[in-house]
């Protein structure tokens, strides 16, 4: 033993930063906060790292996030399909100030250009896919709500949201009746609402234009239809009650665009609604376009 040897620790590096650990100096203590003003003010300090610091630097980030360029991380509604029902739950959500983090895996998406505008951050992933839903706070989200177009879809993010956070509450989007009652049947996702129950089976709709539908042409008609709305504005409704019926009569505007064309709706409506074992269902409606002027 000479002690010739040199070792990495012994070689003197130019302009090296050192780090230094410190503790908490009581024992099973609960730290609540940390100031780190006076330590940032010594001399020779080049900056100061807490716990909470290092776990946010080192956490896997959202590298294709549109709109707001921070996303929340605890307390939120995890939205899976940013379409237009996603953009217009996404919204309301945001009017009540329930915080929202969108997800979207069409990176054309025509909503997606208004992301921004309304404040709301989307990332840019499969929502079905169980590491994404981890890396977006599956387990520390207020709720989960797959509203994407396509009901299967929002099966398998409802699968994959129950195994990775059983305790997280799920909402899913089913256009189709028989799809909804095989999801209540069979997988036991949690209680069903089916919206299809809110139509009567004999329904009457009046469009704007004067053409007529029916209950499975109107519901095919909603998910297909050529009108791509941005926004959807209510003016105010009046609900007058009959007994088992009641009129619903109104005004709203929608924005959006059509076949490449920007177009702007102002409709009046009224709705009759009967009252059937207990539950409220619409059985006519009648469109009018009001003029622009």
């Amino acid at each position: 033993m000479t002690g010739a040897a040199r070792y990495t620790a012994d070689i003197p590096l130019a302009d090296a930063t050192h780090a230094a650990i410190v503790h908490s100096t009581i024992a099973n203590g609960r730290t609540v906060s940390i100031d780190t003003a006076a330590a940032e003010k010594a001399p020779g300090v080049v900056a100061v790292f807490t716990a909470a610091l290092v776990r946010r630097l080192s956490r896997p980030r959202l590298t294709a996030l549109l709109g707001p360029r921070a996303a929340p991380a605890r307390g939120h509604v995890l939205l899976v399909g940013f379409g237009q029902v996603g953009f217009r739950l996404a919204r309301s959500l945001r009017g009540r100030g329930v915080p929202v983090l969108a997800v979207e895996r069409d990176p054309d998406a025509p909503c997606l250009r208004l992301a921004r505008a309304a404040g709301i951050p989307v990332a840019i992933r499969r929502g079905e896919d169980r590491a994404t839903l981890e890396l977006l706070g599956i387990r520390q989200c207020a709720v989960v709500a797959a509203v994407t177009s396509d009901d299967l879809v929002n099966v398998e993010v409802g699968l994959a949201a129950s195994e990775r956070s059983p305790s997280t509450p799920v909402v899913l989007r089913l256009g189709d009746g028989e799809v909804a009652a095989e999801t209540d049947s069979l997988l036991h996702l949690g209680k069903i609402c089916d919206a299809h129950a809110i139509v009567a089976d004999t329904l009457t709709y009046i469009d704007f234009d004067g053409s007529i539908m029916n209950k499975a042409e109107y519901l095919r008609d909603v998910t297909k239809t050529s009108y791509q709305a941005d926004h959807l504005y209510d003016e105010g409704l009046q609900v007058v009650v009959y007994g088992n019926a009641a009129v619903v009569s109104g005004i709203y505007r929608e924005t959006g665009t059509s076949k490449g064309k920007s177009y702007l709706h102002r409709v009046r409506f009224t709705d009759t609604w009967i009252r059937q074992n207990g539950v409220w269902r619409c059985a006519a409606s009648q469109n009018t376009l009001i003029p622009n002027k």
